[in-house]
């Protein structure tokens, strides 16, 4: 990683926050987009019909199904439920059911979110206390390091908005929005390899650019925003859809000169999540046990 890159997560990991919504663009750019565009069929026609809302009280937040009782989200969404799983329920859209959770397993890692850094080990598995449905899609683990620069397809149910007005529609239940944006960066666990991904949210003008490269477009780039964290990062793998993150932050980006940018989820803020290839044998492990 470049002198400049170490900097840019230097900085960054001090204006970290739970992530959620997939935002995408303009409503008047180049290519019109809406909120009401980005959302996709709520049903089993869907590729992402195993991408599923979890609900705790009034929240609502993502996950994506792994197996065929367990649902992956992230940890600052359910590791406070551990000793009361009886709380946590996952709405699954093939069908639609709603599904009671057994246990909650978050990764041992995991201690709790900060707001002062990227937090690793963000993750928690879901057991859920009967077997899905044969036409849920399991998801495989994409479990080798991904490369810089693949397109990632974001999917949640956070709500949606746009890059100048932010969140404007609120996050519900049964309202799926998909997006894409840019692995432009990892960030690794010292001494050892990539734990975590990062992207930047591009938009028309190339100074919004922080991490390199151009947008996807105004109809496709997008980042996730409050209301949704857990949310799944696919990559297409040959001919199937892989499981690669779980979105899990949101960030403000230093600009050039050095300051810090636009809040999230704006132009020019960043966004990321776990990988999943550096927890696959955890998450795999899990689930083997149980069985």
């Amino acid at each position: 990683m470049s002198a400049w890159r170490c900097a840019l997560v230097a900085l960054f990991i001090s204006v970290s926050l739970p992530a959620s919504a997939i935002l995408g663009g303009l409503p008047d750019g180049d290519a019109p987009d809406s909120p009401e565009r980005r959302v996709d069929p709520d049903g089993c026609e869907s590729p992402w019909a195993g991408v599923v809302s979890v609900l705790i009280g009034n929240g609502v937040f993502s996950g994506v199904v792994v197996g065929d009782r367990w649902v992956l989200t992230a940890g600052h969404v359910a590791a406070g439920r551990r000793l009361s799983p009886g709380d946590v329920r996952v709405r699954v859209p093939c069908g639609p059911l709603t599904a009671g959770v057994l246990e909650v397993v978050p990764h041992p890692g995991f201690a709790g979110y900060k707001s002062d850094r990227i937090n690793l080990d963000d993750l928690a598995l879901l057991r859920l206390r009967e077997p899905l449905p044969e036409a849920v899609p399991r998801y495989p683990l994409f479990d080798r390091p991904p490369a810089r620069g693949i397109v990632l397809t974001l999917v949640g149910y956070g709500g949606g908005g746009n890059p100048r007005d932010g969140v404007t529609v609120g996050a519900r239940a049964d309202t799926k929005r998909v997006g894409e944006n840019v692995l432009d960066d990892w960030v690794s666990r010292p001494g050892q390899g990539p734990a975590a991904y990062v992207w930047d949210f591009d938009g028309p003008d190339p100074a919004s650019s922080l991490l390199g490269g151009p947008s996807l477009g105004n109809r496709r780039e997008a980042t996730v925003a409050s209301g949704d964290s857990g949310s799944p990062a696919f990559v297409r793998d040959g001919e199937h859809w892989s499981l690669v993150g779980i979105n899990t932050f949101q960030i403000q980006l230093p600009a050039k000169p050095p300051k810090i940018s636009v809040p999230p989820p704006h132009f020019g803020s960043g966004g990321g999540g776990m990988l999943i290839a550096p927890y696959a044998a955890w998450i795999r492990g899990v689930i083997d046990a149980a069985r």
